[in-house]
């Protein structure tokens, strides 16, 4: 027999296996963990833009303060934010930059100093992280530097831009029955503003106006395709309008000075019980609560019950439409005034908003209701303010000019203000025209709406930079 051969001796070898596959595995670890850290970094500076960016475009209206406030907002938001678990962040206001679209290109974002300089339609607000000192993107890897040394300490960096996705106006416009500002003289010498042929603190029928025709015309305001062009006319049917009706809302940046889609509204009002959302009225029904909420108060006034404040009961829920003229004007909007209107003519007086004296510029200051007779002259005496209260009746908390909604549906301070587009007038014909948007007027909701009258009380222009919805990420 042959004498069987003995193996060579393997001690050791897998002691040498281990060590080379200890040494492969640490080097994943490591690399494991350089990489969560960049991962850990990249998430922590891209939530420090979007916070700030979010903060900053908040603040936004259009002025040189909220461009200071939008600043100071951003601040505060980075502060609060740590880089690498621990370490506060060193904010820098060049990280910060504003534009008039959130698709502006890089060169067109202007710095803090710039936006405050022009602030009108500076709406978006820009973080670009990149701009912050080194430390705050730097990471420095252990066993990547082993690797790939040139790698080891790389800068991260994250951006992100923010700024208003809708505007706080309802979806209808009117025309502008005057000039942006004219002086009306109510003997004796009694100066008041005049806005856009609107008089403060008289109601108006807004299905009920025109200013070169006596054919009422007011008009649908596509809510969804942006200015300039004529959008899709499926957007201006009364079913696409009512969700928007509703909230009081367009899908839209902005709409001052420029053209928008409109289309003339049908001689039945169809949107009245989306409007009268605000008085607690049709809730889950045709609006929901939660995008819809009524008014914080949503008495109507009609110039009937207890805690009524004029003299006379008007005789209607708007100033009288003036008969043999030319326009579709208001007994309340001649001057020097009609001879022989009725003192009931005028409608509600001074809801929510009282007349202003007269300046070329503001800051305006309001007439009492002292004023009256001279503001209102008419047969047999002009309205007097027997009871006005302290503070405008829409204001109260309590008493017979306030009524809460039901406890379950809590309220919401001016939700009867409706933001109206005031058009440049006549519109071109058609279901789907361009008009001119001249400013944006506050009507302030009387009463409920019908199918016949949106009673709007005139509380001014409004800036309608300063009617931006939320702040939403863009990019």
């Amino acid at each position: 027999m042959s004498t069987p051969r003995l193996r060579p001796r393997q001690r050791g070898a897998l002691l040498i296996s281990f060590a080379l596959m200890l040494v492969v595995v640490l080097g994943f670890v490591g690399l494991a963990l350089d990489l969560s850290r960049l991962y850990n970094r990249k998430v922590e500076l891209q939530n420090l833009a979007d916070a700030a960016a979010l903060a900053a475009a908040g603040q936004l209206n259009g002025t040189a303060a909220g461009v200071a406030a939008a600043a100071g907002q951003a601040a505060v938001v980075a502060a609060a934010h740590k880089i690498g678990y621990w370490s506060p962040v060193v904010w820098n206001a060049a990280a910060l930059s504003f534009a008039s679209t959130p698709f502006a290109p890089a060169g067109a974002w202007q710095s803090l100093a710039a936006a405050q300089a022009a602030p009108s339609g500076m709406l978006f607000a820009r973080v670009d992280s990149s701009q912050l000192d080194a430390a705050t993107g730097g990471v420095a890897l252990t066993f990547m530097r082993a690797l790939m040394p040139a790698a080891a300490d790389p800068q991260l960096g994250a951006s992100a831009v923010a700024g208003r996705a809708s505007l706080k106006m309802t979806p209808l416009a009117v025309c502008a029955m005057g000039p942006a500002t004219a002086q009306r003289l109510n003997p004796p010498a009694t100066a008041e503003l005049v806005e856009y042929g609107f008089r403060r603190g008289v109601g108006y029928n807004l299905l009920n106006l025109n200013p070169n025709a006596t054919t009422p015309v007011y008009y649908y305001v596509n809510p969804l395709d942006p200015p300039g062009a004529a959008g899709a006319p499926a957007n201006l049917a009364p079913a696409v309008l009512a969700p928007f009706v509703c909230s009081g809302t367009l899908a839209l940046a902005r709409i001052g000075g420029a053209s928008i889609s409109v289309a003339p509204g049908p001689a039945a009002f169809p949107l009245a019980a989306e409007l009268n959302s605000r008085f607690d009225l049709n809730m889950g029904v045709n609006c929901q609560p939660s995008v819809a909420p009524p008014d914080k108060n949503i008495k109507a006034y009609t110039g009937s019950g207890a805690g009524w404040w004029m003299s006379v009961t008007p005789a209607g829920q708007t100033a009288a439409a003036k008969t043999g003229a030319a326009s579709l004007a208001t007994v309340a909007d001649t001057a020097p005034p009609v001879a022989g209107v009725a003192a009931t003519s005028y409608g509600p007086l001074w809801s929510y908003a009282g007349a202003v004296a007269w300046s070329a510029a503001p800051p305006y200051t309001a007439l009492a209701t002292t004023r009256w007779g001279a503001l209102y002259p008419g047969v047999p005496a002009a309205p007097a303010a027997v009871s006005y209260p302290a503070t405008r009746p829409y204001l109260a908390n309590i008493g017979a000019n306030f009524q809460a909604p039901n406890p379950s549906r809590p309220g919401l301070r001016n939700r009867r203000v409706l933001n109206i587009a005031l058009l440049s007038c006549p519109v071109p014909a058609g279901a789907n025209a361009l008009a001119q948007v001249l400013a944006v007027g506050q009507f302030f909701m009387t009463a409920p709406a019908s199918g016949a009258a949106v009673s709007g009380e005139f509380a001014g222009v409004v800036d309608e930079q300063t009617l931006g919805g939320p702040a939403e990420l863009y990019q």
